[in-house]
């Protein structure tokens, strides 16, 4: 998750890439809930415990959010945008491409 939070968004959450236009507010709007819930996750037993954290039903509602996010994603963005998304966001879990 430090690559999303720290090296994708910098700590700013999505302002500063909504007013520069790199993120619409309606992207944004597709993905806040996700967004939201991955800020606040608070794991079970520690960051490297990744077994018991792919195990953990608040982290599969995390999933699900984000699989919502990327269907919703889907009927706003591009077919280039779109591409990157499919191709870029690939996740060995219970992952759903639409």
């Amino acid at each position: 998750m430090c690559g999303y939070f720290d090296d994708a968004i910098n700590h700013d959450e999505y302002a500063k890439h909504i007013d520069s236009g790199m993120v619409s507010a309606t992207e944004y709007a597709a993905i806040q809930s996700w967004h939201n819930a991955l800020r606040d996750y608070k794991t079970p037993t520690g960051d490297d415990d990744h077994k018991t954290i792919l195990e953990d039903p608040k982290w599969h509602v995390i999933v699900e959010l984000g699989n919502s996010a990327r269907r919703q994603l889907t009927l706003i963005l591009n077919d280039e945008e779109r591409s990157i998304l499919k191709n870029a966001m690939i996740y060995p879990g219970p992952s759903i491409w639409p």
